[in-house]
C-alpha cells in the first residue's frame, strides 16, 4: 500500500497513526463518564423521579 501511495512504510504508518489519533481522541469519553457518575449520588427528588416513571409508556418484557 505504501508503494502504492509513494511514501515509505514509516511514513504510511505516521499518517495512520496520526489519522487514527485524530479521528479516536474522544474515545474514552464514555469510559470517563461513567467514572465521573459513578461517583455520583442520587439526588433526584422522590416525586420528580415517580413523575418521570409514569411518563415512560408501559412495555412487555
Amino acid at each position: 500500500m505504501a508503494k502504492r501511495l509513494g511514501m515509505s512504510r514509516s511514513e504510511l504508518f505516521t499518517v495512520a497513526m496520526s489519522k487514527y489519533m485524530k479521528e479516536n481522541k474522544y474515545h474514552n469519553v464514555t469510559e470517563s463518564l461513567n467514572k465521573i457518575y459513578s461517583q455520583n449520588t442520587n439526588n433526584l427528588d422522590t416525586e420528580l423521579l415517580s413523575m418521570q416513571l409514569k411518563s415512560l409508556p408501559k412495555e412487555k418484557w
